[in-house]
């Protein structure tokens, strides 16, 4: 910290503090949070990121994100700093809140992707394109079952369109926030034009039951994503988001061992592939579990 800091709360950030140090504090009484951000040389980081989100988020769904009142360059560091409404509420704390939460979510989000327009692309142009790769290394580190690596390698080797549009990039359930009524997600650091399933995948993740959680979305996206010729279907574009997050698994472990946090990321890789299997309809009692640890 490079001067004395006052606030009701202050937290730094953890896993990407080697690359890019974060700060905020929280203000109850001015009802403000202030965020500062040690930016990289390309400027793009949290802040940027989080700025071109508001300017489209604030001219179709509002109520959707907190509003901004300032930002501009830290005075006393390399950096930039950003002034927000502080949201006060609550988050969804079980399973059960976050599948209730689906339908209502998918929709304000689908308000967005018509105010702003959503394209189609094919997968190859999307990811990585190391992602195959980067699959079939963590299937045969973690040694998926046979069935449900043919089955994503199949899936994989289609390249068929998903429907892209801005998306808020994080969407774990402390960025989701209820405030009277209002849904409103904070921390948009990773917004940008992505899957618009992609997004979604990890509240599908989250939820109690997958398959009502999995209809809850679809209603709130009014089929919207999935349902047109050439393109994958919702469930598969979720598996596929699924896929992404399980090939970037050697460098998740790697920051995991540093903050004491591996046991966490290999249950939540157990559970990716079994949705993934759920959702390809490969039998689970097939896919098997995780064989020990997986390789760092």
């Amino acid at each position: 910290m490079w001067a004395p800091v006052r606030a009701d709360l202050v937290v730094i950030a953890k896993f990407d503090v080697d690359e890019s140090v974060k700060l905020r504090g929280f203000y109850a009484d001015a009802g403000r949070t202030v965020r500062v951000q040690v930016g990289r040389e390309d400027g793009r980081h949290g802040v940027s990121r989080t700025l071109e989100a508001y300017r489209q988020v604030s001219q179709h769904v509002p109520d959707l994100m907190p509003r901004i009142d300032d930002h501009g360059d830290a005075p006393f560091s390399e950096g930039v700093y950003l002034v927000e409404e502080l949201v006060t509420g609550s988050h969804p704390v079980s399973r059960d809140e976050i599948q209730a939460l689906a339908e209502p979510l998918a929709a304000s989000l689908l308000r967005l992707h018509r105010g702003i327009g959503v394209s189609s692309r094919a997968l190859s142009t999307v990811v990585n394109r190391r992602m195959p790769e980067r699959w079939r290394t963590f299937a045969r580190e973690a040694s998926v079952d046979g069935m449900v690596d043919a089955a994503v390698r199949r899936l994989i080797a289609r390249d068929e369109l998903v429907e892209i549009s801005l998306v808020h990039g994080d969407l774990v359930a402390s960025n989701i926030m209820i405030d009277d009524g209002r849904i409103v997600l904070v921390d948009w650091e990773y917004a940008g034009e992505h899957p618009i399933a992609f997004d979604l995948a990890k509240v599908h993740l989250n939820s109690r039951d997958p398959d009502v959680a999995q209809a809850a979305l679809e209603r709130g996206l009014q089929r919207s994503v999935g349902h047109r010729a050439g393109h994958y279907s919702f469930a598969e574009q979720l598996a596929l988001a699924h896929v992404q997050m399980l090939s970037w698994h050697r460098a998740r472990a790697a920051r995991a061992a540093r903050a004491g946090r591996s046991a966490v990321l290999e249950v939540h890789a157990q559970q990716r592939l079994q949705a993934i299997a759920r959702l390809l309809e490969v039998d689970t009692a097939a896919a098997g579990e995780l064989s020990g640890r997986t390789a760092v």
